[in-house]
């Protein structure tokens, strides 16, 4: 077995078994058979079955840089009803706009985070539930994201602040920081409904408010 290939053959086999057996139900010895290796050479490469785990997921938002960074040279659907709905500022009891078709800042940021949340979720309940329990659990983990979607984001809500679909005048940074906490506030809620919410409650719904 080529030692370039250990950590990829570790992570991949643990968490095909995480997904086909429940990631609790499977153990470390498990792990190592399944792998043919030994555990010392699995504790050379990985310190714990959750740290498997954690670079597992952190190689999906690894995956999915490339979508979010070229959003720019897409055309999103903004639905102006949704945003009408979280507008504090509105008087809801007007008649609200009809959804059309465009692209800006908001909804490049609310794409790109709907993008994150399908990534972190994709594997199921079980699976995201286990990384974000090993997240909070742990405080030398974080559900962090490389700076190419860091700044990607940021510049889209810079794009938004300037073609006034983000009225929030705050630091580009500071506002990114404030919607990176309330994805993961709601990626924990999203958990804790053990992977069901109803249909008002979505990551969009808490992103919103962000924006005014």
């Amino acid at each position: 077995m080529a030692y370039k290939n250990i950590d990829s053959i570790i992570i991949n086999t643990s968490c095909n078994l995480f997904i086909e057996k429940g990631y609790n139900n499977v153990s470390v010895n498990e792990i190592c058979s399944a792998c043919s290796i030994t555990k010392p050479t699995l504790y050379y490469h990985f310190k714990s079955k959750e740290d498997i785990l954690y670079e597992y997921f952190h190689l999906l938002i690894i995956n999915s840089v490339n979508t979010i960074c070229e959003l720019k040279n897409q055309n999103i659907p903004v639905n102006l009803s949704e945003v009408n709905s979280a507008d504090t500022n509105k008087d809801n009891s007007n008649e609200q706009e009809a959804p059309s078709l465009g692209c800006n800042g908001k909804a490049l940021v609310i794409e790109a985070f709907n993008i994150l949340f399908s990534v972190l979720t994709s594997k199921g309940y079980d699976m995201t539930q286990a990384f974000v329990s090993a997240c909070v659990c742990d405080i030398s983990k974080a559900v962090y994201f490389p700076d190419s979607i860091s700044d990607s984001i940021t510049d889209y809500i810079i794009m938004g602040q300037r073609d006034g679909s983000i009225i929030n005048p705050s630091n580009s940074s500071e506002l990114y920081f404030s919607l990176c906490h309330t994805f993961v506030g709601y990626l924990v809620y999203w958990c804790q409904s053990n992977g069901h919410t109803d249909e008002s409650n979505t990551i969009n719904r808490a992103l919103l408010p962000l924006f005014y």
